[in-house]
């Protein structure tokens, strides 16, 4: 009788798994790779920074973000470096998936003006991938750094007046305090303080502030107008000038 039941219960387990087991693999199968990247196609940027947002899914488990720009790497996003972030929309709209809730990536990078192609591939832990992917525009022509720069270019022939901050005479750092103070960006008239403003950027854009002399307190500041020169109010006996950058020790990003 032992044995019977033994058999019976060996047997309601063999076909409860038979049952369930074709059940979970149906399931799995059906949570196809999924990614998206949430800029539309066709957009354009006034400015150069771009942000790249969205999230990725794999039955499998998303293990990396790979970022191309024009068919070329740009970088590979993992948990804790741009990948990983918590995405509670996607959670809701795609439950049965592993780890959606910490599905988002969110990465920033910069691009020169022109057309380019941004594809996004969410690679499982399985390997296998799918992309989504936009074409853009960059066009700053019109970007605030732009602005910037033809406003203060209204200021080219202003003698230079050691503390001026007006069209009457300006030095060097009265120049970038008048002119950003006019897209309302309140900056102090010091070059030492000035500094302590904005990011440190490698890749120039029109507007970003060129500082001359030691990174903590430097004694000279110019504004990158872009293609190699830069606008700056140089020296007593000088006028505010457009003239090739030279060699500088460190640039900030304001805007």
């Amino acid at each position: 009788m032992k044995n019977t039941k033994k058999i019976i219960s060996l047997l309601f387990f063999l076909v409860a798994f038979v049952i369930i087991t074709p059940s979970i693999s149906s399931k799995a199968d059906n949570l196809i790779p999924r990614t998206n990247l949430e800029i539309s196609n066709g957009q354009v940027f006034n400015e150069s920074q771009i942000r790249l947002r969205g999230w990725g899914l794999n039955a499998s488990g998303i293990k990396a973000i790979d970022i191309y720009v024009d068919g070329t790497w740009k970088k590979t996003l993992v948990k804790g470096d741009g990948f990983g972030l918590s995405r509670p929309d996607v959670k809701q709209a795609f439950p049965e998936y592993p780890d959606a809730d910490y599905s988002g990536y969110d990465y920033y990078m910069y691009l020169p003006d022109g057309n380019h192609t941004l594809r996004v591939w969410a690679i499982g832990n399985d390997n296998s991938k799918v992309y989504s992917e936009a074409n853009i525009t960059v066009d700053t022509s019109n970007s605030k750094g732009t602005q910037l720069v033809n406003y203060a270019r209204k200021f080219i022939g202003v003698p230079y007046v050691w503390g001026g901050d007006t069209p009457n005479g300006f030095d060097c750092s009265g120049l970038v305090m008048y002119c950003y103070a006019h897209f309302g960006v309140n900056l102090p008239h010091y070059t030492g303080d000035q500094v302590k403003y904005g990011t440190v950027v490698t890749d120039l854009q029109p507007g970003d502030l060129l500082f001359f002399g030691s990174t903590s307190d430097p004694y000279h500041v110019a504004i990158y107008s872009g293609n190699g020169y830069m606008i700056e109010a140089p020296k007593t006996g000088e006028n505010v000038h457009e003239t090739p950058v030279r060699s500088y020790s460190i640039a900030k990003r304001i805007f």
